[in-house]
């Protein structure tokens, strides 16, 4: 195994599984490699690294230690799975599968994971998630709240349905179906939402957001009108299902199923749409999308490939729900209900998706992945900054 990171690389080298680490040591983030060492997994932070030691399944960190990334790093217990992040450490305990952080929490990266709460509706952004709670049908949000994405979330509000935005988040509220939005609003993403006016459902875009008026089915869009995705949204036309990437959006018509796509096009993620196939449900991604085929369920996805995010998607398979992520793509296998990931792994969203576990929905982000299990309703979430098993 190798793993790389801003400003230094390590590897496990296989004839004894020692640690071996190059680049920059500006806080003995190399030179601090535990010698004689035998271990299972390396994970770096951006100047620290930590090995799941192969003995006894401790974490043994060393580096940088301004969060207490390092010197926090619990003692005596064994670990199945450790993941660094930027300025903190996860792992998963043997013993009982719980999580234990440590390190920087500035986003509540450490402290803020829900995993005491069961949800019906999980949306995973860049840097926070929010769902909306089985018991009360409030939203709770977690990550990154650089523009109150988090702190802004209406408390004793029942919603319906939620969509985690670029730095903002938006919710139909289950009283009157209006959409209520907060976080960031330099665009008008979140003050311009339509008073008023029943949705059934919302997909918020980067800076942007459309939602599907339940009168008719037709999509109202605002926000910033970057590359079209608001002033190129289908008009007259009724959808059963929409979804906002990062610049584009694609919905699924009512009329015969068929997906269209509008917005940013540079890779293929709006013009390259199958034609004449119709689809039960269509994500869109970074610059990709998929889709869920009608006939058969299979998920066909196009626009971008770099990291396999587009042709790996698995063939011959059916799912009952696809989502569309940063550089990787994820599905809901219809056979048992397991998560199916492929694309880019940088940060285990791929690799780490639980074995073995049926799920009730899954929502990509841009480097993490957040899903409902179907045992409890409860949330786990994998890659970049937050792990969730129960």
């Amino acid at each position: 195994q190798v793993s790389a990171r801003e400003y230094h690389t390590c590897g496990l080298r296989s004839s004894d599984r020692e640690i071996f680490c190059w680049g920059s040591d500006s806080a003995g983030q190399v030179s601090g490699v535990p010698g004689g060492v035998s271990f299972d997994r390396v994970s770096l932070g951006i100047y620290h690294t930590c090995g799941l030691r192969r003995a006894d399944g401790e974490i043994l960190c060393w580096g940088n230690d301004n969060y207490g990334q390092v010197s926090q790093t619990p003692a005596g217990i064994s670990f199945d799975w450790m993941v660094a992040g930027g300025y903190h450490t996860c792992g998963v305990r043997s013993s009982n599968g719980e999580l234990d952080c440590w390190g920087d929490d500035s986003s509540g990266q450490v402290s803020g994971l829900p995993n005491w709460m069961s949800f019906d509706q999980v949306s995973a952004r860049g840097f926070h998630t929010c769902g909306v709670r089985s018991s009360n049908r409030e939203i709770y949000c977690w990550g990154s709240d650089f523009a109150g994405q988090i702190s802004g979330t209406p408390s004793g509000v029942p919603f319906d349905w939620v969509s985690a935005g670029g730095y903002h988040v938006c919710g139909v509220r289950s009283s009157d179906g209006e959409v209520i939005c907060w976080g960031s609003d330099f665009s008008g993403q979140v003050s311009d939402a339509p008073g008023g006016v029943p949705f059934d459902q919302v997909a918020a875009g980067q800076t942007y957001n459309c939602g599907m008026r339940s009168l008719d089915g037709e999509v109202l869009c605002w926000g910033r009108d970057d590359f079209g995705v608001l002033s190129d949204a289908p008009a007259g036309v009724p959808f059963d299902q929409l979804s906002a990437g990062y610049y584009h959006n694609c919905g699924v018509r009512s009329a015969d199923g068929e997906v269209l796509c509008w917005g940013r096009d540079g890779d293929g993620q709006v013009e390259d749409a199958p034609a004449g196939v119709s689809f039960d449900q269509v994500s869109a991604g970074f610059y990709h999308s998929c889709g869920v085929r009608r006939s058969d369920g299979e998920i066909l996805c196009w626009g971008r490939d770099e990291e396999g995010q587009v042709a790996g998607a698995p063939s011959g398979v059916p799912f009952d729900q696809v989502s569309a992520g940063g550089l990787h793509s994820c599905g809901l296998r219809s056979s048992d209900h397991e998560v199916v990931c492929w694309g880019w792994d940088y940060y285990g969203q791929v690799s780490q998706t639980p074995s073995g576990v049926p799920f009730d929905q899954v929502s990509t982000g841009y480097y993490h992945n957040c899903g409902v299990r179907s045992e409890d309703g409860t949330q786990t979430c994998w890659g970049s900054i937050v792990w969730n098993p129960r």
